[in-house]
């Protein structure tokens, strides 16, 4: 089995994780995320949370609920 590991859980690793899982069978490549953190923060939505449009609970996720056929690990940063 082939492994692709994806540094950092922002945005831009969320987008390309969902996208190539789509893409790459699951029988052959295995993806895997790493961060630092284990909580994903959507900070567009926090502009909503004054008007009560968004809620905490719609912005903040902890990210390795959301990945089902995705592996995550949270693991602190060093410098």
């Amino acid at each position: 089995m082939k492994k692709l590991l994806i540094l950092g859980a922002g945005t831009a690793g969320t987008m390309m994780a969902n996208r190539l899982r789509k893409k790459l069978s699951a029988d052959e490549w295995a993806i895997a995320i790493v961060d630092q953190y284990s909580k994903h923060y959507y900070q567009p939505g926090f502009l909503f949370m004054p008007f009560g449009i968004y809620s905490e609970k719609d912005v903040i996720k902890p990210i390795a609920s959301s990945r089902t056929t995705i592996g995550f690990s949270c693991a602190p940063a060093n410098n």
